[in-house]
């Protein structure tokens, strides 16, 4: 199991690095909320109008992989990081 969530870390923080070969600071890591998995990698980028904080939920769900990316400025990422993990914690496709 712990060489399946190495896995896993590795192919979500390589999967950012290769869509945003700008990106900086960027952390991973795995956690359970209610029984369920999460790969959460944040990071910083070039936004529009200024620098971003980003932060990606990568939640397999049956045999699917899901990604749900949640962006703020940086001075107002701590603003709504509540609501990013909130929305997460509370995703669902129907099906699960």
């Amino acid at each position: 199991r712990a060489r399946e969530e190495l896995a896993a870390l590795t192919r979500e923080y390589e999967q950012i690095k290769q869509q945003q070969p700008d990106a900086s600071d960027v952390q991973s890591k795995l956690v359970s909320v209610d029984n369920r998995r999460f790969v959460i990698v944040g990071y910083t980028r070039r936004g529009v109008s200024g620098p971003e904080r980003v932060r990606v939920y990568s939640m397999p769900i049956g045999s699917d992989l899901y990604r749900l990316t949640c962006s703020a400025a940086a001075p107002q990422f701590a603003r709504y990081e509540q609501v990013f993990a909130h929305v997460a914690a509370t995703f669902a496709t129907g099906t699960n």
